[in-house]
């Protein structure tokens, strides 16, 4: 498939979100060791904008975020109480929106110098929740879901930018040249062109911030 070489570095990544709790209509839910793991992407759109001769940003639009989370709750309804596990799918319906902002003292004579993610947006929707507490009313059930959801998919939007926030200028620049079948125009075999940023892996192959359109 079109990003499955990206898709394997990517699901390397385990995502390790913060213990979490919630109530609602008298039903108090704790949620502990909270994992998301399986990272993916199904589709992207990259766009390149010239700000000015020192800066140049690269937009990434993601559709279809799929990852899969497990999670251990504890919930306490009433008379009632109980714990278990329980797991969400994210897939088609999420999203992510990124800007990559590359700076040089000045663009018509040198090449890039630093690497910067400055805007991170993303829009994480749980398509599936299971339980596996054989034991849960069904009523629990429907109002711990909804709050599952809305805690989850909260975290998952901070966690996700702070990770990829974390990455550093040589993971994008490799996540450039690993996307290079989806970003025509990007990779060209050039040498010594001080308007091209090197790609990793390669003496010839370089990231072309110029020509892009």
């Amino acid at each position: 498939a079109k990003y499955d070489e990206f898709n394997k570095v990517l699901s390397t990544i385990k995502l390790e979100l913060p213990d979490t709790s919630f109530s609602t209509s008298g039903l108090e839910v704790a949620i502990s060791e909270l994992e998301c793991a399986d990272l993916s992407i199904e589709d992207l759109a990259i766009d390149h904008s010239p700000v000015s001769s020192t800066m140049q940003q690269m937009t990434i639009n993601v559709d279809g975020v799929a990852v899969t989370c497990t999670f251990k709750f504890d919930y306490k309804w009433s008379f009632f109480s109980g714990s278990g596990l329980g797991s969400g799918v994210l897939g088609r319906s999420s999203t992510a929106s990124l800007d990559i902002d590359f700076l040089s003292t000045d663009f018509g004579q040198e090449p890039p110098e630093v690497v910067d993610m400055s805007r991170c947006e993303t829009q994480v929707k749980i398509d599936g929740l299971s339980f596996s507490n054989a034991g849960l009313m069904s009523g629990v059930a429907n109002m711990m879901e909804d709050g599952l959801r809305g805690k989850i998919e909260g975290e998952l939007n901070e966690v996700i930018c702070d990770e990829l926030r974390g990455w550093g200028e040589q993971m994008f620049l490799d996540l450039l040249s690993m996307l290079s079948s989806g970003t025509e125009g990007y990779l060209v075999s050039v040498e010594n062109e001080p308007l091209f940023m090197e790609a990793e892996g390669s003496s010839e192959e370089y990231i072309n911030l110029q020509k892009v359109q």
